[in-house]
């Protein structure tokens, strides 16, 4: 004999004292499920049971938008479904009953004017956008039980101002906490392990975090924009910090990392404006920290400097490489000195020090990524010989920036590479004419490129840029070499209105090049004399570009 089951789609009214109520509902296997909502404004009271069935569920959009003030649901209530009571922006009160194992997401999603909810234990995982936009819920208590609070669960809920996460949550959402800007207090419970990318971003009354031990996992920019935020406890097993996990933390002094921290996204304190120093523990195996600057283990890579820090530093010898965003936005840096073993500098290393006036670079550099030095205040800069490419918006945005040396080296410069570089007089190349972005000098159009003689490629222009050939040439014949009149001088002939420094030294052996004089060789030729020549036991020449 065959069984059926039956699916009765009803009307029901409430009995109870409240206004009456009317529901739209399915029978299901004995069971009812509200399906929705068409009876007044005001309070409701879902019944318990109807027609000797008992009410389990409301369905997905049950309710939505309705013109609700509040909703008594009864403990026969196991699932609340997706979207059940969205929009209903006067809805004040709501109880979760305590037999409820399903929270549909976006079940109170921009529920504007509720206040408080209670959450039990009963419940496995809160869903995606459950109470998102809920901004005057200002009590909040999750019961021991509950294992999961979804991407986005309470984010906006901008009155929340304390919030006890149970050890019972394994994982705390994407966005969970996202812009509660009203949060000033979280006590996560030993037994969560993983906080998800920005589960508390823009919590910015946030003053101080203490993780637990159980924690493995803190997701990129899981507490960005915290800007009250001084104090980060990460604990002995916390294993990795996702990219930019405190950027913007404006007011967060130190960092102290324990030794089971073995992976440090990019970013992971960028912008934090009065971080000083950041401590790592000697047993870690993956990164250590030479006075206040985080280091891979072994020293070659510097990975993020401390942008609280101000005035000038000099890069340990060693060092190898600067990892990318490294000295991102430090914006009291001012100079920086490059030890011989460096060999690479990311992408975006520099990028955005605004108050960077100097580097001093070694010949041993063979890589420059893209964005490196953008933003910085370089009056001038030469890349060495190592590096065969230059890549796009190195030196973008670099508005001091005025001269510019190019070794033989480079074959390549990419898009924007000296975008809006509108202080840019002269570039020096030594070789032949790199391939280069018909971009590379967009914005730039003050400069003039010298290429050198014996170089190919050039011609009047390149890339929209005059190019002209820089030979100056010191004339050691005719009259005007030598001694006159008490002065030794000389001709120097070349291109017409090409710059020159004049420099000397006393050492051939171990030169330290002085300048004497910075000219123009105006119709091309100009005589130098030197006063001082007496006062040198000897005196050697040589002409520079500026």
């Amino acid at each position: 004999m065959k069984k059926a089951i039956a699916v009765l789609v009803a009307s029901l009214l409430s009995a109870t004292g409240e206004a009456q109520a009317q529901f739209d509902f399915i029978t299901n296997a004995g069971a009812i499920t509200i399906t929705g909502y068409y009876g007044p404004n005001g309070a409701v009271a879902i019944p318990p049971a109807t027609n000797g069935f008992p009410v389990v569920a409301i369905g997905e959009n049950a309710f939505e938008n309705a013109g609700i003030t509040s909703v008594a649901i009864p403990n026969s209530v196991t699932s609340i479904g997706e979207s059940a009571f969205q929009y209903c922006a006067g809805l004040a009160a709501a109880n979760i009953p305590g037999g409820l194992t399903n929270l549909g997401q976006k079940a109170f999603y921009d529920c504007s004017a509720l206040s408080s909810i209670t959450i039990p234990g009963t419940v496995n995982s809160i869903g995606e956008d459950a109470f998102q936009g809920c901004g005057s819920l200002a009590s909040l208590m999750i019961s021991n039980g509950v294992s999961s609070i979804g991407q986005e669960a309470f984010q906006y809920c901008s009155s929340l101002t304390n919030i006890t996460i149970p050890g019972s949550v394994t994982n705390i959402g994407a966005d969970a906490f996202v812009l509660c800007s009203g949060l000033t207090q979280v006590a996560i419970l030993e037994g969560v392990v993983s906080i998800g990318d920005y589960a508390f971003d823009a919590c910015s009354s946030l003053r101080s975090i203490v993780l637990p031990a159980s924690v493995a996992t803190v997701g990129q920019y899981a507490f960005a924009s915290c800007t009250n935020l001084q104090m980060a406890a990460i604990p002995e097993g916390v294993a990795s910090l996702g990219a930019a996990a405190f950027e913007n933390c404006s007011v967060l002094a130190s960092a102290n990392l324990p030794a089971s921290v073995t992976n440090i996204g990019q970013n992971a304190f960028y912008n934090c404006p009065i971080l000083s120093f950041i401590s790592v523990d000697a047993q870690n195996p993956s990164y250590s920290s030479v006075d206040g600057v985080l280091f891979d283990k072994v020293q070659t890579t510097l990975v993020e400097y401390p942008a609280g820090r101000a005035g000038s530093y000099v890069v340990p010898g060693g060092a190898a490489e600067i990892a990318s965003n490294a000295f991102n936005n430090c914006l009291g840096l001012t100079a920086v000195t490059l030890p011989d073993s460096l060999t690479n500098i990311a992408e975006d290393a520099f990028y955005n020090c605004t108050n960077l006036t100097s580097v001093t670079v070694a010949g041993s550099l063979r890589g420059i990524g893209q964005g490196a030095f953008s933003g910085t205040r370089l009056a001038n800069f030469s890349i060495p010989g190592q590096v065969s490419s230059l890549g796009d918006f190195t030196f973008s945005g670099c508005a001091k920036l005025a001269r510019l040396t190019i070794a033989a080296g480079v074959t390549n410069i990419g898009p924007y590479a000296f975008y809006n570089c509108t202080n840019l007089s002269g570039v020096w190349f030594a070789g032949n004419a790199p391939a280069a972005s018909s971009s590379a000098f967009l914005s730039a159009s003050n400069a003039v490129i010298y290429y050198l003689p014996g170089t190919a490629g050039w011609g009047s222009t390149y890339h929209g840029l005059p190019a002209v050939l820089w030979n100056p040439l010191i004339q050691t014949s005719g009259a005007d070499f030598g001694v006159w009149d008490g002065q030794f001088g000389f001709n120097v002939a070349g291109t017409t209105n090409i710059p020159i420094v004049v420099q000397a030294c006393t050492n051939l052996s171990n030169p330290d090049w002085l300048p004497l004089q910075t000219l123009t060789l105006t119709n091309g030729s100009f005589y130098f004399s030197d006063p001082q020549w007496t006062n040198f036991p000897s005196r050697f020449y040589r002409i520079s570009s500026p």
